[in-house]
């Protein structure tokens, strides 16, 4: 088989770099697996806000997506051994040992093959699977980095994978807004689609040693896309890992707008957010080993007799460098080899072609100014005006009121098909237009310290206009009543988190029993609710806050629901939590503080309850005081002593699920 035979040095350098590589895919997917597997177990805040924000698959498919990792560690972990066995002296001198002579194993094959021809006479079918075995490792033949044709094989190759690291390289454009990744990532596309035809214009003479270096190349980028830019993406997050995934009385990172703005795009980069998107993952950690096993195929080893450092064969062939090998076979003038030599120049000019394409779109959405609006601005391929991932209609700054007139201002401003946070935010006279019907890519909406005037059905949410979005927060924030945009009829599927807090709301309209029938998480605080909303009996939120509302009681229908295992209810006069439950609760978190209340129910399950906190109530006085709490025995107590926190919160501004004290610090 024909090689490059490589000076000791690059040699050496070659299989470390396999080595490395493999080294460093092992390490990676690893990790990865492992976090796959600890996320669930140990910090399920992260899995189910994830959920919350369709950043990844389903909590319970975390296992599967380990498994694929560690799947692809054994096979690196194999193909290192491999390695390392192979380049042992022992094996080597093994291998010397075992192999048989040239002429023993001449003999061999004379006779067992008339032996092999009598089979195939006694047996068609057998000849006709022979047949087709060698048609099907004729065909696979063609992508073996030795063959012929390899070079027309692996353009085909590298044009469908710079389609794929196109629609990758697209999607960071606008998902994205670090400016040096995005940099980054095109500058190796380009590289990418010049890398192939810059290489064997350079290389002409030695082709063996160009496909070499076009290996080591195209691994070098895919290593890059699949590991550096996820592992560089991930470390803020990783330093920050306590705020995110703290305890639920700390909420400050999920509430800061620019933060949240890189988590609902960037963790769609990091996570595994689809079977689709884990087969893509899938493949292209395959292409990296396929990359890898190819190398080691096209070098061997130093021979001290030539005195060139890279030769184009091994030394069983004794051909010159102006040579026979590239004359035979590689350029034979036959019909075949002039079409794939065509082939091949029509793929390098349009991998060529492509590259400068891409990098002119780059360069023309890095031109666009900056928009006053803008807190954080992308820069998609496409945009045809300043293109913003996060807006704040900021009404003290820009010396507006938020009339509908402001309102247009701002959207003609900026590219509205990029838009996908959208703020409002001290603003006295709220008018929310029919052209929010146009926010196509929306995924949030928040007002803050505003008066909305109008929002009426023609700017609504609906799932037509905004099928992406995914939460809408109203802070201190007040309103004659609930706008009819927030509860439209067509209301959006993924819309799961709705957020009001500090409002002057005193009712909710019986029609957000359906409308906001799909809500994941629902939090109503410090509104002016005396009674608790008939509507809300019929939903089935996960998660539910109904901090300072001056509730005095609270259905048991709300605790029987199969899905809310999450309560907060601190600040309201409640007394007592129903005595006792029809069916069981799933509730594995549970919120007091400041409340009346003296006991704490028997149907909660203290095997599953995750954290339950009653700072400020008789019943953390009670435990305090280590007296036996109203209707349990001394040994319940002592089991609620240890599973309830009774840390008092300084004000009841601190009860909020929404970090509303925080705010001008957060979000300043």
């Amino acid at each position: 088989m024909k090689r490059c035979t490589l000076s000791p040095l690059a040699y050496r350098c070659v299989w470390s770099f396999v080595l490395a590589l493999h080294l460093v895919c092992i390490v990676f997917t690893s990790l990865v697996a492992a976090l796959y597997l600890y996320l669930p177990a140990r910090a399920r805040r992260i899995v189910k806000n994830a959920e919350l924000f369709a950043l990844s698959v389903p909590g319970e498919a975390y296992s599967s997506v380990a498994a694929m990792y560690l799947t692809l560690a054994v096979v690196h972990g194999a193909c290192l051994l491999h390695i390392v066995w192979r380049l042992l002296p022992l094996s080597r001198v093994r291998k010397v040992a075992v192999q048989p002579a040239p002429e023993k194993a001449t003999d061999a094959v004379s006779v067992v093959a008339p032996s092999i021809a009598r089979v195939r006479r006694l047996s068609t079918l057998s000849s006709m699977t022979r047949s087709a075995v060698d048609s099907a490792q004729s065909a696979l033949a063609v992508f073996e980095v030795t063959n012929e044709y390899y070079d027309a094989a692996h353009i085909a190759r590298e044009l469908v994978e710079t389609a794929v690291l196109s629609f990758q390289a697209y999607k960071t454009s606008y998902l994205v807004a670090v400016p040096w990744i995005n940099n980054v990532l095109v500058s190796l596309l380009v590289f990418n689609c010049w890398a192939t035809p810059l290489i064997r214009s350079v290389v002409q003479d030695d082709v063996f040693f160009a496909r070499l270096l076009i290996l080591m190349v195209t691994v070098s980028l895919d290593v890059v896309v699949y590991i550096v830019i996820p592992v560089v993406l991930f470390l803020p997050y990783y330093a920050n890992f306590e705020a995110i995934g703290g305890s639920y009385t700390s909420t400050d990172f999920w509430y800061t707008d620019r933060w949240l703005m890189r988590v609902l795009t960037e963790w769609k980069m990091l996570f595994v957010t689809s079977v689709w998107d884990g087969l893509s993952k899938f493949l292209i950690a395959a292409s990296v080993i396929r990359a890898l096993l190819e190398i080691p195929k096209l070098i061997a080893q130093p021979v001290a007799q030539r005195r060139s450092s890279r030769a184009l064969s091994d030394p069983a062939v004794k051909e010159t460098r102006k040579g026979s090998l590239l004359k035979n076979p590689f350029r034979r003038r036959t019909k075949l080899v002039e079409r794939v030599s065509r082939a091949e120049r029509i793929g390098r000019g349009l991998l060529v072609a492509w590259g400068v394409t891409v990098l002119a779109l780059h360069l023309h959405a890095a031109m666009h100014p900056h928009n006053k609006h803008c807190l954080i601005q992308v820069r998609p391929w496409l945009a045809q005006r300043a293109a913003c991932s996060l807006v704040d209609i900021n009404c003290k700054t820009n010396s507006a009121t938020g009339s509908a007139a402001d309102f247009n201002e701002a959207m003609d401003a900026i590219d509205n098909q990029w838009l996908s946070y959208l703020i409002i935010r001290f603003c006295p006279h709220v008018e929310i237009t029919p052209r929010f019907r146009g926010l196509h890519h929306l995924i949030g909406f928040k007002t803050y310290q505003s008066v909305i005037a109008d929002w009426g059905d023609d700017a609504a949410f609906t799932q037509r206009d905004h099928p992406l979005v995914l939460f809408a927060v109203l802070v201190e924030t007040n309103m004659t009543e609930l706008p009819r945009g927030l509860y439209h009829s067509d209301f959006p599927l993924t819309l799961q988190d709705v957020e009001i807090c500090r409002s002057n709301l005193s009712t909710l309209p019986d029609a957000i029993e359906t409308s906001w029938s799909g809500v994941e998480l629902l939090v109503l605080e410090a509104l002016e609710l005396r009674e608790f909303p008939p509507a809300l009996l019929r939903l089935r939120p996960s998660r539910l806050s109904l901090v300072l509302n001056g509730l005095t009681a609270i259905p048991d229908q709300v605790f029987e629901n199969e899905r809310t295992e999450w309560f907060k209810l601190g600040g309201n006069p409640l007394a007592s939590l129903p005595k006792s439950l029809r069916v069981a609760s799933p509730v594995r978190y549970m919120f007091l503080q400041m409340t009346a209340v003296t006991d704490f129910p028997s149907w909660v399950d203290l095997g599953i309850l995750v954290e339950a906190q009653a700072g400020g109530t008789p019943l953390c006085a009670a435990l305090q005081s280590n007296e036996t709490v109203w209707g349990h025995d001394a040994a319940e107590s002592g089991a609620l002593r240890r599973r309830i926190g009774c840390s008092t919160p300084r004000t009841v501004d601190y009860l909020h699920h929404y970090p509303v004290v925080r705010e001008p610090v957060i979000n300043p």
